[in-house]
């Protein structure tokens, strides 16, 4: 799978757009690497669970590539308050539309 590549370090792709899809199977930690090594990600509708959503955040907290996320349409505000408020304090522009 996509993210089984993207988590690795020398994976060189800035942007990905997997809106729609469900990614709600997928592995938290390997998602969440994977996100956080590209520049721009777009995940909306992709029927996120509360703990890929933390997890994603959480890794965007301890250093990232990541510059901006859409994660409309997921369980993000199931994510910690404080994980959530942190992550508004990084570079990485949070793009969450109702």
């Amino acid at each position: 799978m996509i993210f089984n590549a993207a988590s690795l370090e020398s994976y060189n792709l800035k942007e990905l757009c997997m809106n729609r899809t469900d990614l709600s199977s997928v592995d938290s930690q390997r998602l969440a690497l994977g996100v956080n090594n590209m520049e721009t990600v777009s995940l909306t509708g992709t029927k996120l669970t509360a703990r890929q959503c933390e997890a994603i955040c959480k890794y965007a907290l301890g250093g990232t590539k990541l510059i901006k996320l859409y994660m409309s349409q997921n369980d993000f505000l199931k994510v910690n308050p404080k994980t959530r408020a942190n992550l508004f304090k990084t570079r990485v522009k949070l793009v969450q539309t109702i």
